[in-house]
């Protein structure tokens, strides 16, 4: 019954391989963020800080806190997904000053790190928040 357990609870290689990539990527995407959003999010999902502390941090309303962090997923979703895209545009080859904007982020987190580093560094805990604010 055991070796039941174990099997069920054991997670595939190549599972194993895609969660490490994305917590990669997300990692890096955070880092790449600009500050605001990137202390919202690490602030709101990592240190558990409610939207009125955070307000009170930055010097604005909670309204604005929570417009901060719907971009910020908007653009943590937009440039992660584009990792997987086989064809991402280079950033002086597209027209148009949001897509530029989305296209230099989506090469940002591309370029952050190496497919071996995003494997050894997937932990996103609340002991890593200082590392993505940049504090360390």
């Amino acid at each position: 019954m055991s070796t039941c357990s174990s099997t069920r609870n054991s997670i595939e290689p190549s599972v194993e391989l895609e969660t490490r990539e994305l917590h990669g990527y997300l990692r890096d995407a955070i880092g790449l963020l600009p500050e605001r959003h990137r202390l919202v999010v690490v602030g709101y999902f990592l240190e558990g800080r409610t939207s009125q502390e955070l307000a009170d941090f930055l010097g604005v309303t909670e309204s604005r806190i929570s417009q901060l962090r719907s971009e910020s997923l908007l653009m943590l979703q937009e440039g992660i997904e584009a990792q997987y895209v086989s064809e991402t545009p280079d950033p002086s080859e597209v027209t148009g000053r949001v897509a530029r904007r989305k296209a230099t982020y989506a090469k940002g987190i591309s370029e952050a790190s190496d497919f071996a580093d995003r494997m050894e560094q997937i932990n996103l805990i609340e002991s890593d928040a200082p590392a993505i604010v940049g504090l360390r």
